[in-house]
């Protein structure tokens, strides 16, 4: 940028000149402003492309980043949640079953402690 000012305040010194070279000195000037206008603009577009390109590349690392974290962390807790539930209802089916033969052998003892009484009394 400071080319850029620098050629200014040259081409605008130069626009003074009465000399014979005045014309080529003023048009070296102002090709010279030219290109050096030309070339900020064409690094300024492309320092703002590259910074909207970085930005959407960070943006878009950022939200797959969030997306697969938040699949990690689900298929995690359903992972987490399934394995609860098995040891869960297992548990309970395996208890419901020593319950229930706890109590069908109590039942078969019983009848037939009953039995043997009542035989055992004739």
């Amino acid at each position: 940028m400071q080319l850029f000012y620098y050629k200014v305040k040259q081409f605008s010194k130069n626009f003074e000149c009465h000399n014979h070279n005045c014309f080529l000195s003023l048009l070296t000037d102002s090709t010279l402003l030219y290109s050096t206008l030309l070339y900020s603009t064409l690094l300024y577009s492309t320092l703002l492309y590259s910074t909207q390109l970085y930005s959407t590349l960070l943006y878009s690392t950022l939200l797959y980043s969030a997306l697969l974290c938040s699949a990690l962390l689900c298929s995690a807790l359903l992972c987490s949640t399934v394995i609860y539930s098995t040891v869960f209802y297992s548990t309970l089916l395996y208890s419901t079953l020593l319950y229930s033969t706890l109590l069908y052998s109590t039942l078969l003892y019983s009848t037939l402690l009953y039995c043997n009484l009542i035989y055992s009394t004739k």
